[in-house]
């Protein structure tokens, strides 16, 4: 039996702050001592250099930012070639553009991870478009990557692939050694994490901070709002004008997330759309209960009576009502930020996630072409 490792390319079209480059990074991670691994990715801040510092820079193929190019595609094709790549694996639907008529024209293998299946936010004859063109990459590919139960069915209700070449693997997140705790000083930190885009819907953190000063104005309350993108001005701007803004804390990107959730002690999301959301399994493995919206991904994680609340997306009072249940009764979140914790212990660790991965590939590279 040959002791080659496997040669498998990441593919993803971003490389900038966001849970699915930290995905891709932290899959690479684990599996680097086990694989021989490549990357094409952008020439993005931060995980460009952190990748070639992983893998090498003469492992690192750069394609450009969330945009198809026919001659990075053509220099794409002959780095497959030219690395010996058996695996080729895609993540995000921008990179999946590349992925499988790559593989297609050089006898890899392709696997694709959706990385959320966001058809609500097409037209009805853009979604129509969307699952056609999935459906002829879907005869390109291998298998595809799931990272929830909501994910997968909504893969199978637009018909995007077919069952058989679907296997679910959960995001994975290193288990933190320091927890959380309540607060003992009276000071209540909420983090979310955001890209100021439609799918994480940060319009909605205004109504929820207005609900939380009107219902429960005794506390002192803080939302710690993580992100940046185009919409960021205009949120300040809305929440200085609800008279809002010793409720809210703006970091911008920055390096020391950790460092925010051990000061917060809840999450809470406002998002439209998840794929298994890696800002909420790192709230999670914290032990930070967490108030998100009632959608794909989110109620994948979130169970009512066990680690947090769910609330509609036209619902950011109750969002409220379920913060301010968690700020009251201590015995509560102590419960809730138990059973976060070990959730992620035992069922989304990065080496459960990275384990069953290899096994994928072996089991694609083994699999006649």
């Amino acid at each position: 039996m040959s002791l080659t490792p496997l040669s498998v390319l990441m593919i993803s079209s971003r490389a900038d702050y966001g849970g699915g480059p930290e995905h891709v990074f932290r899959l690479m991670e684990s599996l680097s001592s086990r694989v021989k691994l490549f990357a094409a990715i952008p020439e993005d801040i931060p995980y460009y250099e952190r990748i070639c510092t992983l893998i090498g820079r003469d492992r690192v193929l750069i394609i450009p930012h969330r945009r198809f190019s026919l001659k990075y595609f053509y220099k794409l094709i002959l780095f497959i070639l030219k690395k010996n790549i058996i695996i080729v694996h895609s993540h995000g639907k921008g990179a999946g553009v590349y992925s499988r008529p790559a593989a297609f024209f050089t006898l890899s293998h392709c696997i694709h991870s959706f990385h959320g299946v966001h058809t609500d936010k097409y037209s009805r004859f853009g979604a129509y478009l969307y699952a056609a063109y999935e459906r002829v990459l879907s005869l390109m590919t291998r298998h595809f990557i799931t990272t929830g139960d909501g994910e997968r069915r909504e893969a199978l209700k637009a018909r995007l692939a077919p069952a058989r070449k679907i296997t679910l693997i959960h995001n994975g997140v290193a288990v933190p050694k320091v927890k959380a705790n309540f607060p003992s000083a009276g000071v209540f930190n909420i983090v979310t994490i955001t890209r100021f885009d439609e799918a994480k819907n940060p319009a909605l953190i205004v109504p929820v901070l207005t609900a939380l000063k009107n219902n429960h104005p005794d506390h002192k309350v803080k939302l710690i709002v993580v992100g940046d993108g185009p919409g960021r001005e205009e949120i300040e701007a809305d929440i200085s004008l609800a008279g809002l803004r010793a409720m809210a804390e703006f970091t911008g990107v920055t390096d020391n997330v950790p460092d925010v959730y051990l000061r917060s002690f809840c999450y809470l999301s406002t998002s439209k759309m998840e794929g298994l959301p890696l800002s909420v399994l790192e709230a999670l493995s914290f032990g930070l209960p967490c108030v998100v919206t009632d959608v794909p991904g989110n109620n994948d994680l979130i169970k009512p009576g066990i680690n947090g609340f769910l609330y509609g997306l036209n619902e950011p009072s109750q969002a409220a009502r379920d913060i301010i249940r968690l700020m009251t009764d201590d015995n509560l979140w102590h419960i809730y930020s138990r059973n976060a914790a070990e959730m992620i212990e035992q069922h989304f660790s990065t080496e459960q996630m990275s384990d069953k991965v290899l096994t994928l590939y072996k089991k694609t590279a083994g699999s006649a072409p």
